[in-house]
């Protein structure tokens, strides 16, 4: 982690906290157009190691706040794409009830319907068979009419 001055809000600032772009708390320019890097201090004096202990202190406090709002603006946006997908999910599963209840109802209709034509076809068979008596019947009579004309017409004629 790289620690940086901010020339805005002039504190310590540490770059690539997050992936996310981090603004600075003071305006609105981010951290990456404001940062310069952090020149080395001379450790041979108390006050300057303490001063930048201190900077470095409020730089990583400013971080942690910013890099704290991020991360609830991005637990908010993740709760809304929840609650966005619940409803989603809520959505399907009434549909997918639906559906299947509408399938039931066509199974029952197939059903119902096959048997109509099952039955439909054992009507027509039997019809069938009823119409190839009636034509046997048919026949025979004629042959007997016709027979029956012959000899009537043989009596009269002698």
């Amino acid at each position: 982690m790289l620690k940086a001055f901010c020339t805005i809000c002039q504190a310590f600032c540490i770059k690539g906290i997050s992936t996310l772009e981090i603004i600075c708390p003071r305006s609105e320019v981010t951290l990456a157009e404001s940062l310069r890097l952090v020149p080395k201090y001379k450790l041979n004096s108390k006050t300057a190691v303490i001063k930048w202990n201190i900077n470095l202190l409020s730089g990583n406090a400013a971080a942690l706040q910013i890099k704290h709002t991020v991360t609830e603006a991005e637990i908010q946006k993740l709760k809304n794409k929840l609650a966005s997908v619940e409803k989603e999910k809520q959505r399907w599963e009434k549909e997918k009830s639906q559906l299947k209840a509408s399938i039931e109802e066509n199974k029952e209709r197939m059903l119902k319907l096959e048997s109509y034509w099952i039955e439909a076809q054992t009507l027509c068979h039997t019809v069938n068979e009823h119409l190839k008596e009636a034509q046997a019947q048919y026949q025979v009579l004629e042959k007997k009419y016709n027979k029956a004309k012959k000899l009537i017409k043989d009596f009269q004629q002698k």
